[in-house]
Parts: structure tokens; sequence; C-alpha cells
């Protein structure tokens, strides 16, 4: 009974490592997740700042954010015009 159990004790065993094998990420591909996620971190983030810079520019708290995009404006309606 001990000999049967060790048995399959071992069978899964092995099919466990093989799983592991076949499931185990190599490194380029652990580089390539962190890449894409480093790039996902910084456009959030640049999101949310423009997004909080534009709300805080509609209630007037950052002033010389408003004279900046008249200018950007003005710039491009002269490229948009041409």
């Amino acid at each position: 009974m001990d000999e049967e159990r060790n048995k399959k004790i071992d069978k899964i065993e092995e099919i466990l490592k093989n799983i592991y094998k076949i499931l185990r990420p190599t490194r380029w591909r652990m580089f390539i997740e962190g890449l894409w996620r480093a790039i996902g971190y910084f456009t959030g983030l640049m999101l949310a700042i423009i997004i909080l810079g534009w709300f805080l520019n509609m209630i007037g708290v950052i002033p010389f954010m408003s004279e900046f995009s008249e200018n950007m404006k003005e710039v491009l309606n002269v490229v948009k015009n041409k």
C-alpha cells in the first residue's frame, strides 16, 4: 500500500514539475511585461497630471496655465490656418 502510494506521489510530483517547466516565464518575457507595466504607469500618471492641471486651470487656481493655454491656442490656430 505504501509502495503504491509513493508511486502515485512521485507521478504527481513529476507532472507538477512538467507543468512548472511549461508555465515558467522566461527572463525576456518578464522583462517585456515589466516594460509594459512601466509604460502603463507613466501614461496613467501623465493623464492624471494633465486632468488635474486642466481642472485647476478651469477653477482659476493656476493662472499661469491659462496664459500658456492661450498662447498654445494661438499657435495652433496659426498652424491650422496655413
